[in-house]
């Protein structure tokens, strides 16, 4: 895999992308703080994924399947707990 740009987030929200040679994306996002955050993540470059689904781990959640989020217009908005570790995996 082959880590890609990320543009600025929020305080204290890290986020990091990567895909490889056959399209799969993967991007980690880490909410340090202590409320919930929605942030978009837009795709430049390249075709965006049309879905992807959230795995996450919060204090009590360990790497918790979600529900598939549509990426729309090229922006996947991520829905980020508090105090969690949210990895989106391309549908």
């Amino acid at each position: 895999m082959s880590r890609f740009g990320a543009t600025i987030f929020p305080e204290k929200v890290l986020v990091s992308a990567y895909t490889n040679d056959s399209g799969k994306v993967v991007v980690v996002a880490i909410n340090e703080t202590t409320s919930a955050q929605t942030v978009p993540l837009a795709f430049a470059g390249g075709t965006a994924p049309s879905a992807m689904v959230p795995f996450v781990t919060a204090a009590s959640k360990n790497w918790a399947e979600g529900t598939p989020v549509t990426v729309t217009d090229a922006t996947l908005p991520m829905a980020l707990e508090a105090m969690s570790v949210t990895t989106f995996v391309r549908q």
